[in-house]
């Protein structure tokens, strides 16, 4: 089998003979391949010189054939001299022996079988030998040749004669024949071989049978042709087994056809014999194949343009046919297995900044160099693992891992873990819920099939389920296995000693925490780092990365990207120093120029800062338990993303104002997905940058108290009657706010003048009277709440709600009075203590508030009642209660 993938050379075929080949194809025509001036000499004419510069030049748009210069360029040109040459000597004979039995046979069943279509070619070969003989070679000799062709494959090659290689050849050989006066020549070879037929026919008394046979009218040319040929190849096998001679030369079969055709149209006898030796040795040879030993190569004419012939006819095509077929089934293949999206491709606006330079690529290219190091029974089990990142979106934890599996050279093999989804727990793609997981899932296991050169990145973990990530397991520890499906076939797969990696992406702010589980055992083989969260000594260059990441986005600082990267630092140092022109600069900048840069990067300075503020806040905020907040969560965003989005927008000439709506714009409208909570996340936005005041203060510190309320609500919403109660003394606490307000507005007024008071004051006496009002109610509530928690303390067990009261008898119950609720009462106390200091200070000022102040202390012995009468509940721990029958009651 020949391994060699060019089309112009196999076993057989040396590709400096068929450069070559198809050199002498072109010199026969008399074209001049090496140069468009027809002045030039043909190559019969050329010297070597001038020879191996027109194979140069012919070879050099050829690249699919594969040659290599200095080798095969000098090759063909040592073997295109000597087939110049002897296509010069062998007159006729250039034409191989089966080609010119093809020509005979086709002519002599012309001439019986066809008189009228052999006479018209006859006149027309006859004129044209005229013609060739004033001028010279006639320029439509390949119109002529085609005709030929057609004939032959008419006549006699669809009767079984001749080979299809020999068909161009055939052609051609008639037409020199005709046209050129020459008479009818025999190799010597065959001339030979023929005597010794006709010699041993007459010996055995055979020749008349023979003669009878190919002279038979009777048949068709083509049979008594063929007869011809049968009687010769019983003949050779007879003399290769009887040959008694040891100087006789060797039985060849190839001149079988030529003898059978001069003798079935009798003209042998009569052909002109040329003993021309069609044989050379070609010494000095560079190239290496089969047919070249010793750097020797053997030329033979007639074998060369057949081989030759045979090759271009049927080998060429074929194996253009193959790369075709091959081709088509590669891309097919390749469309089928999206082969092109596995392909890292790193972002145009890529910026390999000073973190990553400095920070990620050393952490995270440790980790990798531990999983695709080399495995062995010595090595440490540690040295497996994956690499799991964690961060908020839009820090680059893609594009950073595709940067460096682009880096690699190896395939960057993206998991979508939505599409995966929490659903997924097998790595069966039949097992998928739908078709986008199925895909994903297929991803993977062709990732596994691969088994080499692979990064496989399941990204956004957090939409997946912890069983699916189970799988990994194996394959992150010392034995590299795991357990796949490919085409529906299972599989287990060894990866140990392999470059495969294993790189995993979560954000952990988007889903519950209920969801985003990582197995343990997955977890503790896992280098874990947050993208969004860096902090000590690397802080500063995970500020500075927000600045650069945002350069190409912004028109103005663009341009030094084509810089030095010094001068990025050098304008970034100016403009935290107050934009003064402190720095030395490598680029070729004007002081506008300068300037512009400074101002653009001082308010992108700014706008960092604020960036900065909201991802420490979104990340921190995540971080905590819903029922430990104090505040809604935040969830604005303040990652790479939103930085280049400000940074596009940002120009040198916006003052502060501007530059603050074009930060609260971008905010707001990233706010507008958060429906219901967009008010309260823009109001902590205010306050993250200390803009927040008058009416928006006092609407965030409402929404914050709301929040509260309704978080002590939501968490005692399950305690039943006892819940009711915390109800309403949450409740409670919201007007206590504004009669606070009131009263310390009310009092000051007051206090401060003796005289009659105005229509003011008089409305300020009016608000404390409701006031007096609205406190007297509420006192009635605080005995109503008394006497719901005395019943609910003296009556409360397990079997509450049932209307059928037992029998007489001690049963024991769990009563559990919890925390919050006295947690509660204790603050609500602490609340009306400090309402209350502003009707103390009334005194006697104000004759009405007397009824006030009595309300007031009323209300306060109340409370100290209620927390008393749930003192005497231990919290969280079990009373007994004795039930009466209803006559002893």
């Amino acid at each position: 089998v020949w391994n060699q993938p060019v089309v112009s050379e196999n076993q057989d075929v040396y590709r400096a003979e068929y450069l070559a080949y198809l050199m002498l194809n072109i010199a026969k025509t008399g074209a001049v391949p090496s140069s468009s001036d027809p002045q030039e000499p043909s190559l019969f004419q050329q010297t070597d010189e001038e020879l191996l510069k027109s194979v140069q030049e012919f070879m050099a748009p050829r690249y699919a054939e594969g040659y290599i210069k200095g080798v095969h360029d000098h090759d063909a040109s040592l073997i295109l001299r000597e087939l110049l040459e002897l296509d010069s000597e062998l007159e006729l004979l250039k034409y191989s022996s089966p080609a010119r039995a093809l020509a005979n046979v086709f002519w002599f069943a012309l001439e019986k079988e066809n008189p009228s279509e052999y006479e018209i070619l006859s006149g027309k070969f006859s004129s044209l030998s005229s013609a060739r003989q004033l001028f010279g070679e006639i320029p439509d000799r390949q119109k002529y040749i085609i005709q030929i062709v057609d004939l032959i494959h008419s006549v006699i090659f669809k009767r079984g004669v001749g080979d299809k290689a020999d068909l161009n050849e055939a052609a051609n050989y008639l037409f020199d024949q005709l046209t050129s006066h020459a008479k009818p020549v025999c190799s010597g070879n065959a001339h030979k071989l023929g005597m010794g037929f006709i010699e041993f026919l007459q010996k055995k008394k055979f020749r008349k049978q023979f003669d009878e046979v190919v002279s038979d009218s009777s048949l068709s040319v083509t049979d008594r042709f063929l007869l011809a040929k049968d009687w010769l190849g019983s003949y050779g096998k007879y003399a290769e087994s009887n040959i008694t001679d040891p100087s006789s030369p060797p039985w060849d079969d190839k001149y079988i056809d030529e003898v059978a055709s001069t003798l079935t149209d009798g003209t042998f006898s009569s052909r002109t014999v040329l003993k021309v030796e069609t044989v050379r040795k070609i010494e000095g040879i560079l190239g290496d194949h089969r047919r070249v030993e010793a750097k020797i190569y053997h030329l033979d004419y007639n074998d060369f343009v057949s081989r030759l012939s045979r090759f271009q006819a049927e080998t060429v095509p074929a194996f253009e046919a193959y790369i075709h077929l091959k081709k088509e089934i590669i891309d097919e293949r390749r469309n089928q297995l999206r082969l092109e999206e596995f392909k890292p491709r790193v972002l145009t606006s890529f910026v390999r900044n000073k973190l990553i330079n400095d920070t990620y690529l050393p952490m995270v290219g440790a980790n990798l160099a531990k999983q695709i190091g080399v495995v062995g029974e010595n090595k440490r089990t540690d040295l497996m693992g994956l690499l799991l990142l964690v961060s908020p979106p839009g820090y680059g934890k893609t594009t950073l891992m595709e940067y460096i599996a682009n880096r690699l050279g190896i395939t960057f093999m993206k998991i979508n873990g939505p599409a995966v989804g929490h659903q997924v727990t097998s790595l069966d793609p039949d097992e998928a819920p739908n078709a986008s997981a199925r895909e994903e899932i297929e991803k993977l296991n062709l990732a596994l099939e691969m088994g080499d050169n692979v990064m496989i990145y399941v990204d956004d973990i957090q939409h997946c389920n912890p069983e699916f990530l189970q799988k990994f397991i194996s394959l992150c520890d010392a034995t590299r296995r795991i357990e796949g499906v490919f085409n529906g076939r299972t599989r287990t797969y060894d990866l140990r000693g392999r470059k495969v990696a294993v790189v995993m992406a979560g954000n952990p702010y988007t889903e519950s925490g209920e969801k985003f589980q990582i197995p343990d055992m997955l977890a503790s083989r896992a280098d874990t780092y947050n993208l969004g969260d860096v902090i000590g000594d690397n802080s500063y260059a995970f500020e500075l990365s927000y600045l650069e990441n945002c350069l190409t986005s912004n028109s103005t600082l663009s341009r030094l990207n084509s810089q030095s990267r010094k001068d990025i630092f050098s304008i970034i140092k100016m403009a935290e120093q107050g934009g003064d022109q402190t720095e030395t600069l490598d680029g070729n900048y004007s002081i506008e120029e300068i300037n512009e840069l400074i101002l653009v990067m001082q308010k992108l300075l700014a706008a960092r800062n604020v960036v900065l503020d909201v991802n420490r806040e979104y990340i921190d905020s995540a971080a905590q338990a819903d029922e430990f907040r104090t505040e809604p969560s935040f969830k604005l965003q303040g990652s790479y993303r939103d930085m280049n989005k400000i940074a596009e927008q940002i120009a040198p000439i916006m003052n502060e104002e501007e530059l603050s709506t074009l930060i609260d714009a971008h905010y707001q409208n990233q706010a507008q997905t958060l429906t219901s909570g967009a008010q309260a996340n823009l109001l902590k936005l205010k306050e993250l940058i200390g803009t927040i005041e008058g009416d928006d203060l006092e609407r965030w510190e409402d929404i914050k108290r709301t929040f509260k309320r309704n978080l002590l609500l939501g968490s005692a919403s399950n305690d039943g009657q006892l819940g009711l109660v915390i109800a309403q003394l949450t409740t409670f606490s919201e007007g206590l706010h504004e009669i606070r307000s009131s009263l310390d507005d009310g009092v000051k007024l007051l206090t401060s003048k003796n005289d009659e008071p105005n229509s003011a004051e008089l409305e300020t006496m009016s608000q404390i009277s409701n006031a007096v009002e609205e406190l007297i109610n509420f006192n009635k509530t605080l005995s109503d709440m008394k006497t719901i928690m005395n019943d609910g303390i003296q009556t409360k067990s397990t079997g509450a709600g049932s209307t059928a009261m037992p029998a007489p008898q001690k049963i024991e119950v769990v009563n559990k009075v919890p925390n919050i609720f006295l947690d509660i009462i204790r603050n609500q106390f602490r609340v009306l203590q400090t309402w209350m200091e502003p009707i103390l200070r009334l005194s006697d000022a104000f004759p009405e508030a007397d009824g006030l102040k009595e309300a007031a202390i009323a209300t306060q012995q109340n409370y100290e009642h209620l927390i008393d009468q749930i003192g005497k509940v231990k919290p969280e721990t079990e009373v007994e209660v004795e039930y009466k029958d209803e006559d002893e009651d």
